[in-house]
């Protein structure tokens, strides 16, 4: 761990500059204990060390003096041992701590160790300051004395420079979805094209929405590739919110009630986002689609009107613009936003791991059905799965002759996602099809992701890879239908997937009854596992008294 983390314990653990020590006891008399005990907590858990959380902002600031002495001896060790990150986390906790008693004495520390932005950010504070008052600083003085240089460089800086200040702007966005079921379509017969029945009221990003569905057209003319709009059914999202300006991506979806799927959509999801804006009577307050749907094809459809009722799904993602920072000097942070460097140990202990070379081979699949040969690493399948390290290093291990295991009874592409999972912390891109927001997927995509992500809850139950087996789950939650469900089923009950099982429950609750009792899954689970077809229907029965 050492080695992966740090370039120079790497060389003096195994390098040319190894030490001899008995016993493999290395001495280190130039650090306190304490410093070298929050250093080990950063090399093994990339977070920032307890010891840093006051500066930081994160905890009251008792004992703030202590912090930021801590941060200094920690700023020194990361530098010697190679640690970038964490050098760069004590730069920015020393940028936010600066006072005039000790500004000097950072300054030093910043010329010592190359800490270009924590030695800007104490010019710009002297500049800041009343001059008089740093000069009489012990720093100061023991600076001019020591090292003159950088305080000629300092003065320099402040009388030919003027102050330099940035700011930051963030956009980001809000997700929500509503569903609208209108009930008694047959009774809408004749209303009119324009005539709009609206749903509840749902708030996203702060404004308030509705969806307007019009069973005749949202106004005569032609739409689209010259159709007629009023023989389609028409579909928008409106803007309730009053004198508002909003922009937003959305997708209306009209939901054929068997699958679950959507029989039509409407959406803006890439580009520039829609501008909703309800400030005037003429501003355009609601978009969507005029000819969303063929009245003929809606109404000779079963599952898309099923009981007489129309489901349309709505998901919005309104775009917020969040006001303009307060310009602070250069090499600052706002009070309470510490910008910290991404975390690389991942990447690290791969890449040392990788150093040393595969030390185990996989052959994975059925012989005779063209097995595929993998190689990886013992400790990062170890470090990764408990049951690896069992069957590597622990009373399980196998003896196959060569380090190689023979694995019939998982697919080579399954093994191959496992094993990007295991590597990268990554989702395995077979299952971006039913993982993502948006239905541009064709079905071919959408099946093939959906049985990857069966054999990936599977493999990841079996070698207990926790968060790959959530992600799988809740994958299979989001592409139930009628045709699956029971096997989805099936599997959330072996393979103890609460949230998955009960995903299936209430989508039994919701679709055709008579549809699902006639698929083979749902014949085959009744055969071999009545006691689950029995609960499931005792939990629909509850959930509908409830």
């Amino acid at each position: 761990m050492l080695a992966a983390r740090s370039r120079v314990f790497r060389a003096e653990l195994y390098g040319a500059m190894k030490e001899n020590g008995a016993g493999h006891v290395i001495t280190i008399t130039d650090i306190q204990p304490s410093v070298f005990k929050a250093f080990l907590h950063f090399i093994y858990t990339d977070d920032m060390p307890p010891e840093l959380l006051a500066v930081a902002g994160e905890e009251d600031e008792n004992n703030n003096t202590t912090k930021v002495d801590m941060a200094r001896h920690l700023l020194v060790a990361a530098d010697r041992y190679g640690v970038e990150r964490l050098r760069v986390i004590c730069e920015r906790v020393l940028c936010r701590s600066l006072d005039v008693a000790t500004v000097m004495d950072t300054m030093a520390l910043a010329d010592r160790h190359s800490c270009s932005d924590l030695m800007e950010a104490c010019v710009e504070f002297i500049a800041s300051q009343k001059k008089e008052s740093v000069m009489e600083t012990d720093g100061c003085k023991n600076l001019k004395r020591t090292c003159p240089s950088v305080v000629v460089d300092m003065w320099e800086r402040i009388t030919t420079t003027a102050t330099a200040t940035e700011s930051m702007s963030k956009i980001e966005t809000v997700w929500g979805t509503h569903r609208f079921t209108f009930h008694g379509y047959s009774l809408s017969k004749g209303v009119g094209a324009g005539r709009c029945f609206r749903s509840g009221t749902f708030t996203v990003g702060g404004f308030d929405w509705c969806i307007c569905f019009y069973p005749e057209g949202q106004h005569d003319g032609a739409g689209a590739g010259g159709a007629a709009v009023g023989d389609h059914v028409s579909v928008s999202l409106r803007l309730l919110s009053r004198g508002a300006t909003a922009r937003a991506f959305y997708v209306l979806r009209l939901i054929d009630q068997d699958t679950g799927r959507p029989a039509a959509v409407a959406r803006r999801t890439d580009g520039e986002p829609r501008v909703f804006a309800s400030e005037t009577e003429t501003a355009a307050c609601c978009f969507g689609r005029r000819a969303f749907m063929e009245r003929s094809k809606l109404e000779s459809s079963p599952s898309c009107l099923r009981d007489d009722c129309v489901v349309i799904d709505c998901a919005v993602r309104v775009v917020l613009d969040v006001p303009v920072v307060a310009a602070v000097r250069r090499g600052e942070t706002p009070e309470d936003d510490l910008l910290l460097p991404p975390s690389n140990i991942l990447r690290q202990i791969v890449s040392q791991i990788e150093a040393d070379g595969a030390d185990v081979t996989f052959t994975v699949g059925e012989k005779g059905n063209n097995p595929e040969t993998f190689t990886a690493h013992r400790m990062m399948l170890a470090a990764r799965s408990p049951v690896f390290r069992a069957e590597l290093y622990g009373s399980m291990r196998e003896n196959d002759t060569g380090h190689v295991i023979t694995i019939r009874d998982i697919q080579p592409a399954v093994f191959k996602a496992l094993l990007h999972f295991i590597y990268t912390d990554d989702m395995p891109p077979e299952l971006l099809a039913v993982a993502g927001e948006e239905e541009d997927n064709d079905d071919d995509d959408t099946n093939r992701s959906v049985d990857m992500a069966r054999h990936l809850l599977v493999a990841a139950d079996r070698y207990a890879v926790e968060r790959l087996r959530v992600i799988c789950e809740r994958v299979l939650c989001r592409s139930i239908d009628v045709e699956t469900v029971m096997e989805t089923m099936a599997l959330a009950d072996q393979h103890s997937c609460g949230e998955l099982k009960e995903a299936c429950v209430q989508f039994v609750g919701r679709h055709s009854k008579e549809r699902i009792v006639e698929t083979e899954g749902y014949k085959y689970l009744k055969r071999t596992c009545p006691s689950l077809i029995v609960d499931m229907w005792e939990r629909i029965v509850r959930g509908r008294e409830i």
